[in-house]
């Protein structure tokens, strides 16, 4: 008898992956099947391979006729690669952070893309990715932050670990200057506060002008929509997005505009729209007088620091007043804008520790609280 054979096969796309085949006597086809059959039960969540678009290549990389078979004659542990017949022309949408644009195999050089091959980082109002020191402190301006290291471009959608249940049970602990107390202060109870950690509401937006000249691939300006604008019938189709700011609280990401909070980035990326309304291509140029500007805030144990994300501000003509209960915010830009607010407090804070101090692309504000207390929220 003879003895049994086995053979290896390597599937080089991504993710890579080999397979142990000890039956030889399978014609190619039925063998690449097999192969797609336990490839896809590893792998499908990320990506399926498809038997009648693949190709068996022997050591030499030389291609292996479908209706062959390996049979007795091939070597014990011989190497055998397993390749995609690819469709060079199909248009696929690239999934490297920092890139995300559309591309064909046959376009797809070793340099074709940048992109961002660290994590995001989102820490005290800072948004940075781990890989590259840049740094931004909005959403879209983060967004922009050109790729720092170059490749192919890939549709590879890594899978992401179920987010863990955690229970946090707030224990009392002593009153300290260096120590939060996760406990409900001894003050009257107040209204509850808002979940979301901006001040700023969505601005009411005017739809595109009709004889607006779009280009063809424009993308739609709404977050969380993907649509690239195809000619008049995109100005009609419904767009479902989000209307809200993005949050970065605590390791926690969501949306203003709805409840549903993530901790991967990839997954908040990911978050279903919120709301339908039409696309929008063309952003509003924003209106004289009054504007609104995003707020973000993180606390210590002794003060709560408030980033109002503003830039060109005319620190001798603008000002911010504190009081025990709330602030008057009043910034002049340089362009004749300005941005007016009054903000009250979740609870009370010492005005006179408190202050300001404005930068290039934001004002810093930190208020003292008046108990070294943890504060499920900032404003009421």
């Amino acid at each position: 008898m003879c003895a049994e054979k086995r053979i290896y096969l390597h599937y080089e796309g991504n993710p890579e992956w080999t397979l142990k085949v000890n039956d030889v006597n399978q014609t190619i086809q039925e063998l690449l099947g097999f192969f797609a059959s336990k490839y896809n039960e590893k792998y499908g969540s990320k990506k399926t391979l498809n038997p009648s678009s693949l190709q068996l290549l022997d050591q030499d990389k030389k291609a292996v006729s479908l209706t062959s078979s390996l049979g007795h004659s091939t070597e014990h542990n011989a190497d055998f690669y397993v390749i995609e017949m690819l469709d060079n022309n199909a248009k696929k949408k690239c999934t490297h952070h920092g890139c995300g644009k559309e591309y064909t195999e046959s376009e797809n050089t070793p340099n074709s893309c940048r992109f961002h091959p660290g994590n995001p980082i989102f820490h005290e109002g800072r948004q940075i990715w781990s890989c590259c020191d840049e740094k931004a402190y909005g959403f879209d301006e983060f967004l922009l932050i050109p790729g720092c290291a170059s490749g192919r471009h890939t549709d590879y959608k890594p899978q992401q670990p179920a987010p863990k249940k955690q229970t946090i049970t707030a224990t009392p602990i002593t009153n300290s200057a260096n120590l939060e107390v996760y406990r409900a202060p001894s003050t009257p109870s107040r209204p509850n506060p808002l979940q979301q950690i901006h001040s700023a509401e969505p601005v009411q937006e005017k739809p595109d002008p009709p004889d607006a000249v779009i280009a063809i691939g424009v993308p739609c300006i709404h977050h969380g929509c993907e649509h690239r604008y195809s000619g008049s019938s995109s100005r009609d189709e419904e767009c479902v997005y989000h209307s809200g700011v993005p949050i970065f609280h605590e390791g926690s990401k969501g949306w203003s505009c709805c409840k549903t909070k993530v901790l991967d980035f990839d997954q908040f990326l990911a978050i279903s729209g919120c709301q339908k309304g039409k696309h929008k291509f063309i952003k509003d140029e924003p209106d004289s007088g009054l504007v609104n500007c995003r707020i973000d805030f993180y606390q210590s144990s002794i003060q709560i620091i408030i980033a109002i994300y503003a830039k060109n501000v005319d620190s001798q003509k603008s000002s911010i007043r504190f009081s025990k209960h709330e602030m008057d915010v009043e910034l002049l830009f340089k362009d004749g804008k300005k941005f007016i607010k009054k903000i009250g407090f979740l609870y009370p804070v010492l005005p006179e520790a408190s202050k300001y101090e404005i930068l290039s692309t934001k004002v810093e504000v930190i208020l003292r609280k008046d108990e070294p207390i943890s504060w499920e929220g900032w404003i009421i």
